[in-house]
C-alpha cells in the first residue's frame, strides 16, 4: 500500500475507485452540460486529478494511447454523421477532456469490469451508448440517425472498444515502472 501523501489527500483516497468515479462524473457533467461555456471548470477538474495523482508520468503514459483511440473512433463517428456537434466541429475540446478523464477510470473506478472479457463487453455495450445518449439528452450532441440505429452502432463499437481500452491500459501499465514518479 502506498503511504506517501499527495498535496491535499492521502494517496489511497486519490487512487481509490470511489474518488475516481465521483471525480469522473464531475468531469462528465461539467463537459457535457457546460460544453465550451464550462470548459474552464472541466480543465480545472482535469488539472486537479493530475495535481493529486502520485505518479504523473505513469498517468500520462496510460492516458495517451486510450485518448488517441477514443479521438479516432469518435472522429470517425462524427465524420460519418453518427454524431453532430455544435458548430459542425468534428470533435469539440470538451469531448477530448472526457477521453482524458475516461482513461483514468480504466485502472480505478471501471477496473472491476476489466475481467472477465464478457463483462467488459457487456459493460461497454451498455454503458458506452448510455453515456452518449445522456449527452444527447443534455443537448451536447445530436444523433445523425434514428435513436435506435445510433445506439445500436454505439453498442457495437463499445462492445469492442471498452475491452480494447482495458487491454491497452494493462499493456501500458506493464511497461511502466511502478512508483517511478513517487521518489
Amino acid at each position: 500500500m502506498i503511504k506517501k501523501r499527495s498535496i491535499f489527500f492521502p494517496a489511497r483516497i486519490v487512487e481509490s475507485a470511489l474518488f475516481n468515479g465521483i471525480w469522473f462524473y464531475a468531469v462528465w457533467f461539467s463537459a457535457v452540460s457546460g460544453r465550451q461555456a464550462w470548459l474552464g471548470v472541466t480543465l480545472l477538474l482535469l488539472l486537479l486529478h493530475f495535481a493529486l495523482v502520485l505518479n504523473k508520468d505513469r498517468e500520462v503514459l496510460l492516458a495517451l494511447p486510450v485518448v488517441c483511440v477514443g479521438i479516432v473512433i469518435d472522429g470517425l463517428l462524427s465524420i460519418f454523421r453518427v454524431f453532430i456537434f455544435d458548430q459542425n466541429s468534428i470533435l469539440p475540446v470538451w469531448l477530448l477532456c472526457l477521453w482524458i478523464a475516461f482513461s483514468t477510470t480504466l485502472i480505478r473506478s471501471l477496473s472491476c469490469f476489466s475481467k472477465p472479457r464478457w463483462l467488459s463487453c457487456c459493460a461497454g455495450g451498455i454503458g458506452g451508448p448510455l453515456s452518449y445518449w445522456g449527452g444527447q439528452q443534455l443537448g451536447a450532441v445530436t444523433f445523425g440517425y434514428s435513436l435506435g440505429f445510433t445506439l445500436s452502432v454505439l453498442s457495437a463499437v463499445w462492445v469492442i472498444l471498452l475491452p480494447s481500452c482495458f487491454w491497452i491500459a494493462q499493456q501500458m501499465d506493464k511497461k511502466i515502472e511502478p512508483n517511478a514518479n513517487e521518489k
